[in-house]
């Protein structure tokens, strides 16, 4: 069945009013997560209409991957599918699946597609780690339920935990060196920049991918955030949420940086005036800048435990000249989780330890959060003592 214009039309403009409305509602009761769920349940309806009217295979399945996959459909975000097949469908056969495409484009939906068999979609997914996060958040849409059903046991089978998070180790790695430039900074990509949207789903892929649930109040039930590392994180996360949501909106297009041009306007949408020589704008980015502290502080904590699931540590030993302090691999741990609030002044002795011995690369999670929590209570006494300032 081919859909005539007067369908093409109808399906359109269904779709910018929905688009429209959402925006408008968002504007008028700011709910991201709600946002986020609507818009993709809207494309839901619109992609199972347009697939459920064509003549297709019945050996094939449409897939929401990616963001979409996730249920977090951004105003501009591009909306990844893939039609996955079985592999005995002849070549000749997926010819069938391009004007279904076409279609997709003409009622003003965004696609990033791929036509996939089940085979070829564990071979790529097994080669590229990009892919391989897509398909991760697979989700079915229409189509041969039995054939999605294969492809998500398959694919869970032959994901490696560990393999994965060194991938995406590294993937955060690169994409923090492309975005931690001063320009950045001043203007940063809420999505890619150190502290974005990517740091917190970079975490929840890695724990989905062990098997562990991937939603912040989730891990808070696990263990491995407190209570209120959860509030903290999930506030931090509304707010770039929404400003990205805001950007969209405004600009129009598909615009992740947080650019000068908006900043005013935005601080302004959030209620925000400026105060003396601050403008609304500086207080937009404090605000900002506060909530990607929060993810980045997350995303270290939350990747150093499940590095701690995933691999078998040595047992911790002293260091020598360092009391308080233990080794644990090539990492700095504490002997006591309340070493800094018995002993403020190990804050500096934890820096120290770190310059002097070049074999310890960083922080155990516990000394980590342990820092962390420390370093809200430094206040002016501790920066005036003449320990701590000799230290410095």
């Amino acid at each position: 069945m081919t859909a005539g214009p007067e369908r093409i039309a109808r399906w359109r403009t269904q779709l910018h009013a929905a688009r429209d409305a959402l925006g408008q509602r968002f504007l008028a009761n700011p709910r991201p997560g709600a946002y986020l769920a609507k818009h993709s349940q809207t494309i839901d309806r619109l992609l199972q209409d347009i697939w459920q009217g064509h003549e297709l295979p019945a050996t094939a399945a449409l897939v929401a991957v990616g963001g979409y996959g996730r249920g977090e459909m951004y105003p501009q975000s591009d909306v990844d599918v893939l039609i996955l097949t079985g592999d005995d469908l002849a070549e000749a056969e997926h010819g069938r699946f391009e004007p279904l495409i076409a279609l997709f484009w003409d009622v003003g939906l965004p696609i990033g597609h791929s036509v996939r068999r089940l085979s070829e979609c564990l071979e790529e997914s097994g080669k590229d780690i990009t892919i391989q996060t897509n398909l991760l958040e697979a989700r079915f849409l229409a189509g041969d339920k039995h054939l999605f059903g294969q492809f998500r046991q398959a694919f869970q089978a032959q994901l490696d935990p560990l393999a994965f998070f060194e991938a995406k180790l590294l993937e955060q790695s690169n994409r923090h060196g492309r975005f931690a430039d001063r320009a950045m900074r001043l203007e940063p990509n809420l999505k890619e920049s150190p502290g974005g949207l990517r740091d917190l789903q970079t975490v929840q892929w890695v724990a989905q991918a062990m098997g562990l649930p991937s939603q912040i109040a989730a891990l808070a039930k696990t263990g491995l955030l407190t209570a209120g590392e959860a509030r903290r994180l999930s506030a931090a996360a509304r707010l770039i949420g929404e400003l990205r949501i805001r950007l969209h909106l405004a600009a129009k297009r598909r615009e992740d940086r947080l650019l000068f041009e908006f900043q005013e306007s935005l601080a302004q949408q959030f209620g925000l005036a400026g105060k003396g020589p601050r403008r609304a704008s500086e207080l937009l980015m404090q605000r900002y800048y506060q909530a990607a502290r929060e993810i980045g502080f997350a995303n270290e904590l939350l990747l150093g435990i499940l590095r701690q699931r995933l691999y078998v540590l040595a047992k911790a030993s002293p260091i020598e000249g360092a009391p308080g302090f233990l080794r644990r691999d090539n990492l700095l741990d504490l002997s006591d989780e309340e070493l800094y609030a018995r002993e403020p002044h190990a804050i500096f002795q934890t820096i120290l330890t770190l310059q002097r011995r070049p074999e310890l690369k960083g922080l155990a999670p516990n000394a980590y959060r342990a820092l962390w929590r420390a370093s809200r209570d430094i206040d002016a006494a501790f920066r005036h003592d003449p320990v701590n300032r000799a230290a410095f």
